[in-house]
């Protein structure tokens, strides 16, 4: 194997496990997804300053391989979009932006100290960038998903998802990819859609490579990868897999 990750056998849930770390969130809001009642964190409490929560994790995963190193880590806007509310979050965080200003500065530290224990590669995912690619989400239909019914604006939220991602990336000697995908749960996507919506503005974004999921249908053909920018060569996608 070229790459190697710690598979993230330390996590029930790959979001969660990082909430629970750096604390600040409860179970509050009910919701229906695929058909399912749940109850999903919300931000409650101002998360509190703490070192950086993966660095151990990190440090196993350097100190037993001597092959090319991976480590994944959350967007802000990802969070973001998932876990403020605004009846439980306002008094933790008054808006989203400053929600995410915040989770920024902690994932900074995070990629950071994870460069400094000697990952190779630390990618960032961001599922939520997929939910542009809906085209009957955007329009305001209904969703099988109730924490998507709200507001969207590509023409806002993208740069400043993008904007987050570049203050996380910056600087850095590791590389840094990007993950985007459609949010697949129990082997169905939340959304749908190619990514034509998406591809053209990843010209501003500050990373080495994107990887894209083309597991499940609609998700496009590779010829779309031509509307990726062309400065950006070193651009590239994960190996499509067609049924």
């Amino acid at each position: 194997m070229d790459v190697v990750s710690d598979g993230e056998w330390r996590s029930s849930q790959y979001i969660l496990e990082f909430l629970s770390r750096i604390g600040g969130f409860e179970p509050r809001r009910e919701y229906r997804h695929q058909g399912e009642v749940k109850v999903t964190e919300v931000v409650v409490r101002r998360i509190p300053e703490q070192d950086p929560v993966f660095v151990w994790d990190a440090s196993f995963l350097v100190e037993n391989t001597d092959r090319c190193t991976k480590f994944s880590l959350l967007s802000p806007f990802l969070i973001t979009v998932r876990y403020w509310h605004q009846y439980y979050s306002r008094s933790a965080y008054p808006s989203v932006q400053h929600f995410m200003e915040h989770l920024t500065e902690i994932l900074a530290g995070e990629a950071a100290d994870l460069v400094e224990a000697g990952i190779d590669i630390v990618q960032i995912d961001d599922p939520a960038l997929a939910y542009f690619c809906d085209r009957r989400l955007m329009g305001g239909e209904s969703s099988h998903d109730e924490g998507l019914h709200r507001a969207w604006d590509i023409d806002r939220q993208f740069p400043e998802a993008a904007d987050s991602i570049n203050q996380i990336s910056e600087g850095f000697e590791a590389e840094i990819h990007l993950h985007c995908c459609h949010s697949v749960h129990r082997r169905r996507s939340d959304v749908k859609g190619n990514y034509r919506p998406i591809l053209s503005r990843f010209q501003n974004l500050k990373v080495d490579r994107v990887n894209l999921e083309f597991a499940y249908p609609e998700t496009g053909e590779l010829d779309d990868l031509e509307l990726l920018p062309s400065q950006q060569n070193s651009l590239v996608s994960q190996p499509p897999h067609f049924q």
